[in-house]
């Protein structure tokens, strides 16, 4: 997707919206994921829960992107310990969440994908509910920062 003006933006709602039907079944979530790993997804889904408990307890499930957005570097440091613990939860299944984390958020720039159904961003451009703007401008890789009072 050029961002420079010199071509069209192409923008999909999802990343399989990318596919005709014959492309789709080159993408094959069940019996190529789900059937690979079902118990590591089940732990991922353990582990997205137990996360928004602290990050946001009492909120209805959801990933707020503005409270940890350092996938690289976390990635990194359970890769250190990957065979350990992370507090509660096992290393490699911190590791498979911020993996996964960081690599819908590369999707999301790259195909202008919008943001998905549990996800808040406050970076995100309401006109197109993106990370990449109208005019194919990106949005910034952190989040807007706080404001303090008196600034």
């Amino acid at each position: 997707m050029a961002t420079d003006g010199t071509s069209p933006i192409v923008r999909y709602k999802r990343y399989l919206d990318r596919f005709d039907s014959a492309g789709r079944k080159k993408v094959p979530i069940f019996s190529g994921v789900m059937a690979y790993f079902p118990d590591a997804i089940a732990a991922l889904a353990e582990h997205s829960f137990n996360g928004n408990e602290k990050h946001n307890p009492g909120e209805p499930l959801h990933h707020a992107r503005g409270k940890s957005m350092d996938h690289t570097d976390c990635i990194m440091r359970h890769c250190l310990n990957w065979n350990g613990m992370d507090g509660e939860a096992l290393e490699a299944v911190a590791l498979f969440w911020r993996a996964g984390a960081l690599c819908q958020e590369v999707l999301e720039r790259k195909y202008g994908l919008e943001l998905p159904e549990g996800v808040i961003d406050a970076r995100a451009f309401p006109e197109t509910n993106s990370l990449v703007g109208p005019n194919g401008e990106q949005a910034p890789r952190e989040a807007p920062k706080a404001k303090q009072n008196g600034a």
